[in-house]
């Protein structure tokens, strides 16, 4: 049996490698503190843990690490069944932000190599109910939808 989620499943854990990251642009200067992101576990994947990281931009994709965060989830933290999802918060230190600037939050998993069958993957942010207005709610869609995250900061 195939597992199918709404998601894009990390095949190594070298995740710059493989792209899996969501770029953001804060339209004003930000002064981050947190990020949330949705993450979906297929079957019973072997990792030892999973933090978040902020990334520069170099034409599209992650260019250097500005900061990772302070939080470091065990499996044993996240997972205590087969295929789960989960919410998972994580803190930084203040992380400052220049408005109109793309950055890359990326995940880090250590001891970790996803197959088709037990893997992690950053869960779509769909349906998104945030962005409601003309959006169709349709399966084949939610493929188009950002990486599920959260910001969690304030103006500086």
């Amino acid at each position: 049996m195939t597992f199918r989620t709404i998601g894009v499943p990390i095949s190594t854990a070298e995740q710059t490698a493989n792209s899996v990251t969501q770029p953001f642009i804060p339209s004003t200067n930000r002064v981050i503190k947190g990020l949330v992101a949705g993450i979906i576990f297929t079957g019973n994947p072997s990792f030892t843990d999973l933090r978040m990281e902020v990334w520069t931009d170099r034409g599209g994709v992650p260019g250097g690490m500005l900061a990772q965060s302070l939080t470091v989830w065990t499996k044993a933290d996240l997972m205590t069944l087969d295929h789960g999802f989960k919410t998972v918060g994580f803190t930084f230190n203040t992380i400052k932000l220049r408005a109109n600037n793309t950055y890359h939050a990326v995940l880090r998993i250590s001891g970790y190599t996803g197959t088709t069958a037990s893997h992690i993957a950053w869960r779509k942010s769909y349906p998104d109910p945030q962005y409601q207005v003309g959006v169709t709610f349709e399966v084949p869609k939610g493929a188009h939808f950002p990486l599920e995250l959260s910001i969690i900061g304030e103006r500086p």
